[in-house]
C-alpha cells in the first residue's frame, strides 16, 4: 500500500495494518539484514531501534506496548523482558510519545486458536462479542491502557470498551478497514484436514509449552522458516483444554488443521509432548505480569 493510500486509510477508518517498505521506513529491512549477517539478532539496542522506528514513522502520538514473558516469548525471562518494556517506554517518551508497556503472559498458548485463519476468525468472534476469556481481557488491557494515557478516566475506559464490544461497533471498524484494504473476513481459508487430540492421561493439564506449540504449527506451514517461504494460511491447531483443566484419559485437548494426514500426525504428537497431564496446580503467569510507563515508574501485578 503506498504511502499517501495508508494515510487515506487512517483518516478514513483509524486504523491500517502495514509492514514496512522502501517508502515505510527503509532502513528497517537493511538494519533486520545486518543483525543477521553479525548474530547481533538478540542485541538489545537494534531490537529497541528497529520495534521504536517503525512505530515513529507512522506519527502516533501514544504508544502502548505488549511485551510477552514465558515459555513462547522471545524474552523468556521476566528481567529481560523488563528491561525491553523500559527500553521501549525510554526510547518513545524521548521522542515526545507517551508510552507504556504491559508486560504480559505467553507461557501457555493465549487464547484457543494458534495459526493465521484460525487466530483471525478468534478475534472476529472476540470483535463479536464473544471469545475466549483470557485473550479478549488483554485486548480489553491494552486498549484500557491506550486511553488511560490519552487521559481517560481508567474506569471509563473500560466501560467504554466492553460497549464497543457489545454494540457492534468494534466489529463495524474492523470491517471498514479490512475492506478499505482489499480483504474480506468472510472469506477465511479453511484447511482440508483436521484431527482430535485426546488427552494421554486422567488428570489435569499442569504445563502446556507455548514456545512447543508455536514450533509445531511452524511445522504445519504457518509461518516461515526462511526468507521465501509460502505460509500456509489454513493450517493450525484450536484448543479444547488448557492448563489447569481436568480431564479423562482420551478426552479432547485440541483439533489439528493440517494440509496433510501426516502432518496433522506429527502434529499430534508434537502436541502431546509439549503439555504435561498430572496431579496438582499449574505453574501459570497472571495474564498481566506488570506495568512500565514513562517517567521511570513501573508495577508489578502479581
Amino acid at each position: 500500500v503506498p504511502i499517501d493510500r495508508f494515510v487515506e486509510i487512517v483518516g478514513r477508518t483509524g486504523c491500517a495494518i502495514v509492514g514496512q517498505t522502501p517508502d515505510l521506513a527503509p532502513a528497517d529491512r537493511v538494519l533486520y539484514a545486518l543483525r543477521d549477517v553479525t548474530a547481533t539478532v538478540d542485541s538489545m539496542p537494534l531490537i529497541v531501534g528497529s520495534i521504536v522506528g517503525k512505530k515513529l514513522a507512522a506519527g502516533p502520538g501514544i504508544l502502548v506496548y505488549d511485551v510477552k514473558v514465558g515459555s513462547g516469548a522471545f524474552l523468556p525471562d521476566e528481567d529481560e523482558a523488563r528491561a525491553l518494556a523500559r527500553a521501549l517506554v525510554d526510547a518513545s517518551e524521548s521522542h515526545g510519545r507517551r508510552s507504556s508497556a504491559l508486560l504480559t503472559a505467553m507461557d501457555v498458548p493465549l487464547g484457543r486458536a494458534v495459526g493465521n485463519a484460525l487466530e483471525v476468525r478468534e478475534a472476529l468472534d472476540t470483535l463479536a462479542g464473544g471469545g475466549p476469556e483470557d485473550f479478549r481481557e488483554l485486548c480489553l488491557a491494552l486498549s484500557q491502557e491506550m486511553l488511560v494515557l490519552a487521559g481517560r478516566n481508567s474506569d471509563d475506559a473500560r466501560v467504554e470498551l466492553e460497549k464497543a464490544l457489545e454494540s457492534g461497533a468494534a466489529m463495524d471498524r474492523f470491517r471498514r478497514f479490512v475492506g478499505e484494504q482489499g480483504g474480506d473476513p468472510d472469506q477465511l481459508p479453511v484447511a482440508p484436514v483436521r484431527t482430535a487430540v485426546g488427552s494421554p492421561a486422567t488428570g489435569t493439564i499442569l504445563r502446556m509449552d507455548a514456545r512447543a506449540v508455536g514450533e509445531l504449527v511452524g511445522n504445519l506451514g504457518a509461518g516461515r522458516k526462511k526468507m521465501g517461504d509460502e505460509v500456509d494460511a489454513r493450517v493450525g491447531l484450536v484448543l479444547h483444554a488448557k492448563p489447569g483443566d481436568e480431564l479423562d484419559e482420551g478426552a479432547p485437548i485440541a483439533d489439528i488443521h493440517a494440509a496433510r494426514e501426516e502432518d496433522a500426525e506429527a502434529a499430534a504428537k508434537a502436541l502431546i509432548e509439549a503439555i504435561t497431564v498430572g496431579e496438582g496446580e499449574p505453574g501459570t503467569l497472571p495474564l498481566v505480569i506488570g506495568r512500565v510507563r514513562g517517567g521511570g515508574r513501573s508495577s508489578v501485578t502479581r
